[in-house]
């Protein structure tokens, strides 16, 4: 396991790109808690549930690198990006349900046609738009204990399978607001 910072990973991103293709495990921090992430193949996803040991029933999720990308991949309302723009100036970070437009794609992180979305109001997003490569994602911890927002309560089992740890500063323990783009209103941008 080797520790870098945010600036680094930004500074040397043709390196950390080349990590993440050979199946490099991150851990880095957002403003919720800390999260495992890796480019998504059938090898790096296996190796994530092994980490968590995680049941393999249960779906990941992805951060994809910008809206675009999004309705390239998945079906959105016509609306999406003005839904998009603001949860995101609300919230901090917003996980959307969205249904693939193309089954085979990323089948190896949901057993079924929706993908959990994710887009962080975060620096870590800068790294993933300009790979333009979504990244599975879950929480540091194994799958019975609670989400870390502190990384010295991350269990051991886990570290010690992570081929960078991103340490960064402390987290506010703000949960990711699940919004259903096909169900968003004017009264629900209220809440």
């Amino acid at each position: 396991m080797k520790k870098i910072t945010t600036e680094n990973l930004l500074s040397n991103i043709q390196y950390y790109t080349e990590q993440a293709n050979l199946g490099k495990i991150f851990l880095y921090p957002t403003d919720t808690v800390y999260w495992i992430w890796a480019i998504p193949t059938a090898k790096s996803v296996e190796k994530i549930y092994e980490i968590k040991q995680r049941d393999l029933s249960k779906p990941l999720s992805i951060i994809a690198p910008n809206k675009n990308w999004i309705e390239e991949n998945f079906i959105v309302p016509q609306n999406f990006k003005q839904i998009l723009q603001d949860s995101l100036e609300k919230y901090h970070w917003v996980t959307f349900l969205l249904e693939r437009k193309n089954p085979s794609f990323l089948k190896y992180v949901s057993n079924n046609n929706k993908i959990w979305i994710r887009l962080l109001k975060h620096s870590f997003q800068e790294f993933v738009s300009k790979l333009w490569e979504p990244f599975i994602t879950t929480s540091a911890n194994l799958s019975w204990e609670n989400s870390a927002d502190k990384i010295n309560i991350i269990n051991d089992k886990i570290i010690n399978q992570i081929d960078y740890v991103i340490d960064w500063w402390k987290l506010y323990w703000k949960p990711s607001v699940i919004i259903d783009p096909f169900e968003w209103t004017e009264k629900w941008r209220e809440k």
